[in-house]
């Protein structure tokens, strides 16, 4: 039978590469940190011979990738989107004799375009795509998350959550520190519960963004 130890109060523990603190949540060092790491793999990308579609890809591939993942366990701040915008775009023309408008650096394959990332699309589809599932599903991380979320806002508002994600505008006050990015997310797409009466969580059909089913989202229409 395996042994389980009982974290200490703000003691960490590494889950796939990731350390979260005894309540599974990450600590604010995990931008910098990775920040820092990023930096480190785009200066070795900088030493290759790349064309700019080649380095594209590659940031694609190696670093949109690693944001994504980091970001469901802290959205990166406005001041680390800029610096890792930043790095990006430094990366991608780097040493390049000849840069494309911005629209065609941005636009998809299927226009023409050279498909660079555009960082804020790719996090707020992440933190939409997170949001649904906290909000219709079932999942055991999902339902403390909900337990938290409700007592919380029930506290310190003395409202419902349905009231909470019903009020327009829709206001962070009473949340929890880790869930203002997502509900900012969810108020910028446009986000509505409709007629929902009942606690949580409800059915990706009864939910919408921007008069648009919750089950018919996707990321690739955010970004």
């Amino acid at each position: 039978m395996e042994n389980f130890k009982l974290l200490k109060q703000d003691e960490t523990i590494s889950i796939l590469g990731y350390s979260v603190n005894d309540k599974g949540y990450a600590p604010s060092s995990l931008w910098p940190n990775t920040i820092q790491k990023l930096k480190q793999i785009l200066d070795n990308l900088n030493t290759q011979n790349l064309s700019l579609k080649g380095r594209i890809l590659t940031v694609n591939t190696l670093i949109i990738s690693r944001i994504w993942y980091t970001a469901t366990l802290l959205p990166p701040s406005y001041k680390q989107i800029s610096e890792l915008n930043k790095l990006i775009s430094k990366s991608i023309k780097y040493n390049s004799n000849v840069l494309p408008r911005y629209s065609i650096f941005q636009q998809a394959h299927s226009s023409y375009g050279l498909q660079a990332p555009v960082l804020t699309d790719i996090l707020m589809a992440r933190m939409i795509n997170t949001w649904i599932k906290l909000l219709t599903g079932n999942f055991l991380w999902a339902k403390i998350e909900k337990d938290i979320i409700t007592q919380q806002i029930s506290n310190k508002g003395g409202i419902s959550i349905n009231l909470a994600l019903s009020r327009n505008p829709i206001k962070t006050k009473y949340w929890p520190d880790r869930w203002k990015p997502f509900v900012k997310a969810w108020k910028k797409a446009e986000g509505s519960i409709g007629k929902n009466k009942e606690p949580w969580p409800w059915t990706a059909e009864s939910i919408s963004l921007a008069n648009e089913q919750g089950n018919s989202y996707s990321v690739k229409k955010t970004v």
